[in-house]
Parts: structure tokens; C-alpha cells; sequence
């Protein structure tokens, strides 16, 4: 069972997110609580971000999707990537666990998400590199 309040998600989202809005450009196209899950969609031209946050399963489920008009079903995977990916690619020690939350937590999960991002995903961000 979760020991945490999940009232300031959306806030602590916006503040370790802010950087694809500020230093990349993008923006937030979609912000809703949804039944079960929290979910942001942050835009920049063919990028989307999207962090959807499964609370009934205590999940993360954030992914970068190449391709803005495009749907996606879950096995897509030439246009979709998790942030989890990202980071075995470039790190293969990463551990999935060091970025999901757990019943003591999410906020450090949350910023270890936003870490990865930052850290690994810079040309994928500016449309350079897709893996």
C-alpha cells in the first residue's frame, strides 16, 4: 500500500519537467487526471513526451514518440521509446527500479526520470538521433 499523498503530481511534474518547456521548446498540449493515471503530454514539432503516471499499478509509464500524428498501439516500438530504454541503451547496469516509485516514494523516481531525460536525451529531444 502507497505511504504517500499523490495531491502535489502535477506541480512536482511541472518543476522537473520544466526544462523540455524552457530550454527546448516544447509544450504542454495535454495535462489531465484520467481514471487510474496522471497524464502530461509535452509537444515540440514531431516529439511528444508523454508521462503518464498509473497510480492503481504505482507505475511510470513515460516515453518519447517520434512522430506527431501518428497512433500508437503498445508494441510499437520503431517510434515509440521509454525513457527506460533510453537509458539501457546508453548504460546497460541501468536498473528499471531506479526510476519507477515504489509504496515509500514517487518523487525520487520522478526526478531520477528527469535526470535520464536530460542526460541521454538531448538529440532526441532536438530531432537529431532517433535509437
Amino acid at each position: 500500500m502507497r505511504n504517500y499523498s499523490l495531491e502535489n503530481y502535477p506541480s512536482n511534474v511541472e518543476i522537473n519537467f520544466k526544462f523540455l518547456i524552457n530550454e527546448y521548446g516544447f509544450d504542454i498540449i495535454e495535462k489531465k487526471e484520467r481514471e487510474f493515471s496522471y497524464l502530461f503530454v509535452f509537444e515540440r514539432g514531431d516529439i511528444k513526451v508523454i508521462l503518464n503516471y498509473d497510480y492503481m499499478d504505482n507505475f511510470f509509464y513515460f516515453s518519447i514518440i517520434n512522430g506527431k500524428n501518428k497512433h500508437y498501439k503498445d508494441e510499437d516500438s520503431e517510434n515509440s521509446l521509454t525513457f527506460y530504454d533510453l537509458a539501457k541503451f546508453k548504460d546497460s547496469e541501468f536498473k528499471l527500479e531506479d526510476i519507477q516509485p515504489n509504496d515509500e516514494q514517487y518523487l525520487t523516481s520522478l526526478k531520477n526520470n528527469a535526470t535520464i531525460l536530460k542526460k541521454y536525451g538531448h538529440d532526441i529531444l532536438i530531432g537529431e538521433e532517433w535509437i
